[in-house]
């Protein structure tokens, strides 16, 4: 029976169960505040550090660890300077984004009628009606195995009545180290809410 030695910041809470780990093991404790769990014995997830969604034309959370399978984006009151479609988009590497290859699509309901929409350029959430719309909602990722991630996701504009939900899937060239929520057309500026990310 080996040494258990704890690396890295020492921000979360570790708990071990029996038995006893056998042979000699690590545990990095990535950044930020939540429970490291050991693989088999207990559940963990990871909460960042929310992020003011009012300004810039994307909100980018980089160093994602590499245990994550998965990862929740929540949306409260997030509002942007336009009508452009909402899309989380993954990166890789030193943060480059992915920006083609997805295999996405949403729906827009409303009272009296459902539209629907498909996308290539990233995890494609919502068209908002004006400029005015204030989204609340969750995005969850999956990893599926490998580099092969699935969205899903439920929006509801909180400003008008209207509610949007999407999915897709895409497979990276690499390991995903960051996620970012932006626009189709990139140059739309956030201008209210909050967002945060969950690792697991």
């Amino acid at each position: 029976m080996g040494a258990l030695t704890l690396q890295g910041a020492t921000s979360g809470q570790v708990t071990l169960q029996p038995p006893s780990v056998a042979g000699t093991s690590t545990i990095t404790i990535p950044a930020g505040t939540g429970t490291i769990a050991v693989p088999g014995v207990s559940s963990s997830i990871l909460q960042n550090t929310s992020s003011a969604t009012t300004s810039g034309v994307a909100i980018p959370y980089t160093a994602i660890p590499s245990f994550v399978k998965r990862i929740t984006i929540i949306l409260s009151g997030v509002s942007t300077s336009g009508t452009s479609n909402y899309q989380v988009q993954l990166g890789t590497g030193s943060t480059t984004y992915t920006t083609s290859g997805y295999a996405a699509a949403f729906s827009n309901f409303t009272a009296s009628a459902v539209t629907t929409a498909n996308a290539t350029s990233g995890f494609v959430l919502l068209t908002p009606a004006a400029s005015s719309e204030v989204h609340s909602g969750v995005i969850t990722l999956y990893n599926l195995s490998g580099n092969i991630w699935v969205s899903q996701a439920t929006i509801s504009a909180t400003s008008t009545t209207r509610n949007y939900i999407s999915s897709g899937s895409i497979t990276l060239g690499s390991n995903l180290t960051a996620v970012q929520l932006t626009t189709v057309n990139g140059t739309d500026t956030f201008n209210a809410g909050t967002l945060n990310v969950f690792y697991e």
